[in-house]
C-alpha cells in the first residue's frame, strides 16, 4: 500500500510539473497574439493541403479498393488528430537530439526534477493546433458524407480511445529515437520516416500497400491499429470482417509487439528517472485484390476469405 502511495506521489508531482512547463510557455507564446495567430492559421492550412491532396484521388475514380470518399476522409481526419496530438504533447522528446548536440543535457542532469518530464515538456507549441482543427474538420466531413452510420456513446468512446492509442504510439517511437541519441545523434530522419511517413501512408487505406509494409505496420509499429482498424471496423463491415479472420492469427504476436514497444518506452523513462536521481545524489500485387459484384477477396494475407 505504501508502494502504492508513492507511486501516486511521484506521477502527481511529474504531472503538476508537467503542467507548470507547459503554462509558461502558452503565457509566454500568448505574448504575440498576431505572431500565434498567423502560426495556427500558416499549420492549419499546410495540414488541409495534405487532406485535400488525398481527396483529389476520387475526382477521377468513385472509390479505393472499396473505400468511398467519407470512409477516406473519417481515415484521414483520425490519423491527423492522432498525429497532432502527438506532435504537440511529445514534441519535446523529438528536440532531444538538439538538446545532445548542444550539450545542453548536463544542465538537465544537474536540476533535482526527473529528466523525463523536463525533456517532455520542454517544446510545446500552439501552432500545432492548427493540425488538429484540420483533422476534427475532416472527421465533421466525413461523419457528413457516412450520415448512415450509427454511432453511440460507447462507439465514440471507443473511437476517442482509438485516437488516443494513435497519440501513444507515435510517442512511443519518438521517445526510442530519442534514446538512440545516447548512442548516435543521427536519428532524426529514421524517425520521421516512420512519424510523418507513417501518418502520410496511413492517411489512406493499408491494403493499397505491398504485405510487407501492411505487415510492418500492423506488427512492428502498430500504427494501424490506432487508425485504420477501428475506422475499418466502423465504416465498412465487409472490410473489417475480412481484416478480422486474417488478424486472428497473428493478433497475439501484435499485442506483444505493441506491448513489448510500450515496455521499452517505459523502461526509458524509469532509466532517465534513474539517471536524474543518481546525478542529484553525487507487398503481393494489388491486382490480387479483386472487387466483383461485392464479392471481395482479400489474399494479400497468409489466409484468404472471400465473402459474398
Amino acid at each position: 500500500m505504501a508502494q502504492i502511495r508513492r507511486i501516486l506521489q511521484i506521477v502527481y508531482s511529474d504531472t503538476r510539473l508537467y503542467l507548470l512547463l507547459i503554462r509558461m510557455q502558452v503565457l509566454a507564446q500568448a505574448q504575440y497574439k498576431a505572431n500565434l495567430v498567423l502560426d495556427i492559421t500558416t499549420y492549419f492550412f499546410v495540414a488541409g493541403l495534405e487532406f485535400v491532396t488525398v481527396l483529389l484521388f476520387f475526382v477521377r475514380f468513385p472509390t479505393l479498393l472499396g473505400w468511398h470518399v467519407g470512409e477516406i476522409a473519417l481515415l484521414a481526419g483520425v490519423m491527423s488528430i492522432s498525429f497532432g496530438l502527438a506532435e504537440m504533447i511529445g514534441a519535446g522528446i523529438d528536440d532531444f537530439a538538439s538538446i545532445i548536440k548542444r550539450g545542453e543535457f548536463d544542465r538537465v542532469l544537474l536540476r533535482p526534477v526527473g529528466i523525463f518530464i523536463q525533456v517532455f515538456g520542454s517544446d510545446f507549441r500552439l501552432r500545432r493546433l492548427g493540425r488538429l482543427t484540420q483533422g476534427i474538420l475532416a472527421c465533421a466531413l466525413a461523419l457528413h458524407l457516412l450520415s448512415d452510420l450509427h454511432w453511440t456513446s460507447a462507439k465514440v468512446l471507443v473511437l476517442l480511445l482509438d485516437i488516443a492509442s494513435g497519440a501513444g504510439i507515435f510517442i512511443t517511437v519518438q521517445l526510442l529515437g530519442a534514446t538512440v541519441c545516447f548512442w548516435t545523434i543521427e536519428t532524426t530522419e529514421l524517425t520521421n520516416i516512420l512519424t510523418y511517413g507513417g501518418r502520410e501512408m496511413l492517411s489512406y487505406p493499408l491494403t493499397i500497400y505491398h504485405q510487407l509494409l501492411q505487415r510492418f505496420f500492423l506488427f512492428i509499429v502498430p500504427v494501424a491499429f490506432g487508425s485504420y482498424i477501428p475506422v475499418s471496423a466502423r465504416s465498412s463491415v465487409a472490410l473489417w470482417s475480412a481484416h478480422r479472420a486474417c488478424l486472428c492469427r497473428p493478433w497475439s504476436r501484435a499485442c506483444v509487439c505493441s506491448g513489448g514497444w510500450v515496455r521499452v518506452a517505459l523502461r526509458s523513462a524509469a532509466l532517465s528517472k534513474h539517471i536524474s536521481v543518481s546525478s542529484s545524489g553525487s507487398r503481393k500485387d494489388t491486382n490480387s485484390y479483386r472487387f466483383q459484384r461485392g464479392e471481395y477477396t482479400y489474399e494479400n494475407l497468409p489466409c484468404q476469405v472471400e465473402m459474398h
